[in-house]
C-alpha cells in the first residue's frame, strides 16, 4: 500500500508475532531525531505512546530505539488479552506517528515498527504471567546451588511469592503441583500447544 509519503507493510499468521511498519521517506541525512541519544529518545516515545496505547485498549510492553542518522529504528511491541491483530498495530502506528509528528514537526529520518509479542516472548512482568494463566508454561530457575533447570507445566495460580505449576511426570503422566518462587525464576515462556 503507497501513502505517497512513504510505504506500508505488514505480516501476521497467527501464532508468529504481527508486524506493522512504516517506513519514512528519509529527508535528510542527519539525525535531530527530538535532540535526543537513542535512550532518551526512547524514553519520549514510550511517554508518548503509553497513552495512546492505553486508549486504543493496548498495553505498550515495550520501546526499542536502534541506530543513528538514517538508521535510526523505533520498534514498539504491544500486547493485549485475546492478542494484537494487524489492525491495533495499524491504527497504534497512525496514531503515534501523528503525535511524533506534533512533538518534532521538522522531520527525522527514522522507521517506525510496531508489533505483537509472539507466543515465545519472555515474560517479564506480573501483568505477562496474568495473560498466560491456564496456559503451558516453560519456565528456567535457578536452584540453592546455582544450578539451571526447565520446568514444564501448566501455569495454575500465582501471587507476590511466585507461581503454581501443574506438572506432569512418569510415564502414566501423573500431575502435581510445585510452587516456584519469583527469586529463582530466571526466565518464563509460553509453550504453543498443538
Amino acid at each position: 500500500m503507497d501513502r505517497g509519503s512513504g510505504s506500508v507493510f505488514s505480516l501476521g499468521s497467527g501464532r508468529e508475532p504481527t508486524f506493522f511498519c512504516f517506513f519514512i521517506p528519509l529527508r535528510d541525512s542527519t539525525h535531530k531525531g527530538l535532540g535526543l541519544d537513542t535512550k532518551d529518545l526512547g524514553t519520549r516515545v514510550r511517554l508518548t505512546a503509553d497513552p495512546i496505547a492505553r486508549a486504543l485498549d493496548l498495553d505498550l510492553l515495550e520501546v526499542i530505539c536502534q541506530g543513528k542518522g538514517i538508521g535510526l529504528v523505533i520498534c514498539l511491541t504491544l500486547d493485549k488479552d485475546g492478542g494484537v491483530s494487524i489492525r491495533d498495530c495499524e491504527q497504534f502506528h497512525k496514531s503515534l506517528r501523528r503525535a511524533l509528528d506534533v512533538i518534532e514537526p521538522e522531520p527525522f529520518p527514522y522507521r517506525l515498527e510496531v508489533s505483537s509479542p509472539g507466543v515465545d516472548r519472555p515474560l517479564k512482568n506480573m501483568k505477562d504471567y496474568q495473560r498466560v494463566v491456564g496456559k503451558v508454561l516453560q519456565v528456567k530457575i535457578q536452584d540453592s546451588e546455582g544450578q539451571l533447570q526447565k520446568v514444564v507445566g501448566r501455569l495454575s495460580a500465582l501471587n507476590q511469592d511466585g507461581l503454581r505449576l501443574m506438572v506432569s511426570s512418569g510415564k502414566q503422566k501423573k500431575t502435581s503441583e510445585i510452587d516456584l518462587l519469583w527469586d529463582s525464576i530466571t526466565e518464563a515462556k509460553q509453550q504453543v500447544e498443538l
